[in-house]
């Protein structure tokens, strides 16, 4: 029984351990990504509407 939780909680451990080290980075990639495409996507908006001025 003590066997088992132990290596349960070791288990544990180590996926906290995984998911701290690989969800930020998957976040920061992601949010990098996202911020490119509004940036491309408020440029194009942005001139579309100076064409319609002109």
């Amino acid at each position: 029984m003590s066997v088992t939780f132990a290596s349960i909680a070791l288990a544990c451990l180590i996926v906290m351990a995984v998911c701290s080290i690989v969800f930020p980075i998957l976040f920061i990639v992601s949010f990098n990504r996202f911020r490119r495409e509004m940036k491309q996507i408020f440029e194009k908006r942005n001139l579309e509407e100076v064409e319609d001025e002109i």
